[in-house]
């Protein structure tokens, strides 16, 4: 997990009211990181903060790899759904294969897991 940084392009978001305050849900971002100074830079990224953190162009609580896209730029026009079981489900297409051409994945999350994981670091 790196630093959280909501710049990025292409995002698809899902906010989940079953955590949180219910004026400010959580926001779950899915998107192409456009930090230059990022590991994670060209990357498909999942961005977790808070609505108020994205409309102020805050950095959000953590940023975590999805992929790693072997294209500088082309990847990450995702769509976010949030499952009733609250599963997290982003799909979008990415050079995932150094040479070969891009195809599509999804990426299936637990918001417990991944808050488990920040916490821990």
């Amino acid at each position: 997990m790196d630093e959280a940084r909501p710049a990025g392009s292409a995002q698809g978001v899902a906010f989940a009211p079953f955590i949180g305050e219910p004026s400010l849900p959580p926001g779950r971002g899915s998107l192409r990181d456009t930090t230059l100074d990022s590991q994670t830079s060209g990357d498909w990224v999942a961005w977790v903060g808070t609505y108020e953190d994205m409309a102020l162009g805050r950095e959000g609580q953590y940023r975590v790899r999805l992929m790693d896209n072997r294209n500088p730029w082309d990847c990450a026009y995702p769509g976010v759904v949030v499952l009733p079981d609250e599963t997290i489900v982003t799909t979008t297409y990415g050079h995932w294969d150094e040479g070969e051409e891009p195809y599509i994945v999804s990426v299936r999350l637990k918001l417990e897991e991944l808050d488990a994981k920040a916490s821990s670091r």
